[in-house]
């Protein structure tokens, strides 16, 4: 420091301390002061903002705190809520609905037996993101992250084990196709090979390579598979009875439950009506709140076992359906090859006028011999169709060796939103 500096007293020699903010240049102040009443304008609109926000909170506030969640129906929260003295003006929110069909909105009508399948796709698909995500995690995990797309869909829409393997083989042989048509003609070249060997393999090999393996796989498996179905279809039926026989009886008990709150609540009213002794009104309440536990837990008996009885009905008439198809296909391995050719003869038989007619609504303005012959022609393709089908689909049954197939129409709620 200079001689002449140190001359003046008043000149610090040492830094001052720092020091916190003023309470109006920091936190949550500056933010108010900055956002909400920075001007006439943002003063106003703050302003009315807390009132608006103030009304809506005392009117919503007293429905969303006497609201019922154990009802069974709309009429039973109001019955609920006259019980409980709310006012009419007040009212209640009825919100049973939302514990009631809470599943469905989760899982649509996705099986129940099966929701561990989309929960597990679920969890996993965290661990797939994670090495995306986060550099820490080990990077032999993004190899897990190319695997769950094929993985998840497998998962939820079920399936033979080796459909999501020929899908992943499509991209494999597309690269190959890439990596030798940019060698030989430049990357435009190994693109097109790329997309071309891919929608070859995708769209008319996997559909091959599928059947034969359900086909192989199925005639091998055709004889324990049917001895095991009639046993299964055997022993469902008596198990629908004996559930259908425990649903009865607490339909009863439930009907004998309902009377016994109706009583209780029409005792509450009339004592409510005329309160001369609030502990008897008390122990009414308490005797309609129990008989209402009783009524729900019976009712929620009755839904779980309604639940086992669809389950059971649906298994065992997709037994049915699988015994039939079996004893009916070696019938219709034989008379398929007629149908077809049948089918082929119709077509090209037919008129000129609806030769290319694929439905019966399209010849609506052709005369009726040739609305007959596209009939006939239209039947004849129906029966082929369906028979092959019928093959198809009976050998799809036998030799999957994977997991239950679920169709897009069951996906719903939370689960197809995030799907």
């Amino acid at each position: 420091m200079s001689d002449s500096t140190a001359s003046l007293t008043y000149v610090r020699d040492t830094m001052i301390p720092q020091a916190a903010p003023p309470a109006r240049e920091a936190g949550l102040v500056k933010w108010v002061r900055e956002n909400l009443f920075s001007s006439v304008l943002n003063i106003i609109l703050t302003v009315v903002s807390i009132y608006v926000v103030y009304l809506v909170i005392i009117r919503v506030s007293p429905w969303l705190l006497n609201s019922i969640w154990t009802a069974g129906s709309l009429t039973e929260c109001r019955e609920a809520l006259a019980v409980y003295g709310v006012a009419q003006e007040v009212g209640g929110a009825c919100f049973a609905v939302i514990k009631d069909r809470w599943v469905q909105f989760m899982f649509g009508f996705y099986p129940a037996d099966l929701y561990w399948r989309p929960i597990l796709a679920f969890v996993l698909l965290f661990v797939a993101l994670a090495p995306v995500l986060f550099p820490k995690v080990p990077r032999l995990m993004l190899v897990f992250s190319a695997v769950f797309p094929f993985l998840a869909v497998w998962l939820i829409w079920g399936g033979a084990f080796w459909t999501p393997l020929l899908v992943m083989a499509g991209f494999g042989l597309g690269f190959a196709a890439f990596m030798l048509g940019s060698r030989l003609g430049g990357v435009i070249l190994g693109s097109v090979a790329a997309i071309v060997v891919a929608l070859v393999w995708w769209l008319v090999l996997v559909p091959q390579i599928g059947t034969a393996l359900n086909t192989a796989v199925g005639t091998s498996r055709m004889a324990s598979s049917t001895e095991a179905l009639t046993a299964r279809s055997a022993a469902l039926g008596p198990t629908v009875a004996d559930i259908e026989a425990q649903i009865a009886t607490l339909e009863i008990q439930i009907a004998e439950a309902v009377a016994q709150k109706d009583a209780v609540v029409a005792k509450v009213l009339a004592e409510r009506a005329d309160p001369t002794n609030d502990a008897a009104l008390a122990q009414l309440i308490g005797d309609y709140e129990v008989s209402g536990d009783t009524l729900a837990a019976l009712r929620a008996q009755t839904k779980a076992l309604a639940v086992d009885l669809s389950l059971t009905q649906q298994d065992n008439t997709e037994v049915r359906s699988l015994l039939a198809s079996i004893a009916a296909l070696p019938n219709l391995q034989v008379t398929l090859p007629d149908l077809q050719a049948k089918a082929t003869e119709l077509r090209a038989d037919l008129p000129p006028a609806v030769a290319d007619f694929a439905t019966m609504d399209a010849a609506k303005d052709a005369t009726s011999e040739e609305q007959a012959a596209l009939r006939l022609a239209l039947n004849a393709e129906g029966d082929a169709l369906s028979g092959d089908r019928t093959i198809r689909n009976t050998y799809a049954e036998l030799g999957r060796i994977g997991l239950r197939p679920v169709d897009s129409s069951k996906i719903g709620g939370f689960m197809l939103a995030l799907i």
